[in-house]
């Protein structure tokens, strides 16, 4: 098992802002010149929240919640987990020329804040490939993908400003303390959603994908409503070509 914990460039960016894909749906000429404003603006309101969390181990909490996840399905049964940015850690060529092992699993992180600063997101990107291995019992070839799956998980700010740089600052205050606490959340639904999204069958899936299953809107995605949390009404998980899931901080 080999684990990026964080990739850290999203949407051609640094990582803390994302989803420029917009701007192309605004019918302007000058789209190229409002997008560069935009993402000029969003890189000086970044700066405070990103220097708030540059003492956050975010690698070794999408390693830890990524061991916890792996652990639960008894089918999966992992044996080595590393992650790529270990000090000690190998690359992942390595890794895959080392490794026997007749199935490997990748999961590859990013987080970013949504355009506005109103949500911090992660996403868990779930890989399963299985080896081609030669007589002598050593990785001959490159390994042929089974499984792909995408998993968001967002933490929204409750009672955002409509000003980006606001939302911005209340990240950033009391050295990160809320960002801290959103990215905490956040990786730590991957502890139930990975195994969630591994047992799933084809035939939840193709269910998922019907338009006629029931819907919700959350954090700006709309999709198949899987299930509202228990102990937080507010927090939403649906399906959109894979889960999400939605819960409000602060």
């Amino acid at each position: 098992m080999f684990v990026d914990p964080v990739a850290r460039s999203a949407y051609g960016g640094t990582g803390w802002y994302g989803g420029w894909g917009w701007i192309r749906g605004i019918e302007n000429n000058n789209q190229d010149v409002i997008a560069a404003r935009l993402v000029t603006a969003a890189e000086r309101y970044a700066v405070p929240v990103r220097a708030a969390l540059s003492d956050f181990d975010t690698d070794a909490l999408a390693l830890a919640t990524t061991k916890a996840a792996l652990a639960k399905p008894d089918w999966f049964q992992a044996r080595d987990i590393i992650g790529s940015s270990d000090v000690f850690a190998i690359s992942k060529a390595d890794f895959l020329a080392q490794n026997t092992a007749a199935q490997i699993a990748y999961v590859r992180y990013r987080y970013d804040l949504s355009p506005d600063f109103t949500q911090i997101r992660v996403l868990a990107m779930l890989s399963i490939e299985r080896q081609q291995l030669g007589k002598d019992g050593k990785p001959a070839g490159q390994p042929v993908a089974i499984y792909r799956q995408n998993i968001m998980s967002i933490a929204q700010m409750r009672a955002p400003s409509y000003e980006a740089r606001d939302n911005a600052k209340r990240w950033a205050a009391d050295n990160g303390k809320l960002a801290r606490a959103a990215l905490t959340t956040a990786f730590g639904q991957f502890e139930r959603l990975i195994p969630l999204a591994l047992g799933f069958s084809q035939t939840q899936i193709t269910a998922f994908d019907d338009k006629k299953s029931a819907k919700a809107f959350a954090g700006g995605y709309y999709g198949t409503l899987i299930a509202r949390d228990a102990d937080q009404p507010d927090a939403v998980l649906i399906w959109k070509t894979g889960l999400v899931h939605v819960q409000p901080v602060g």
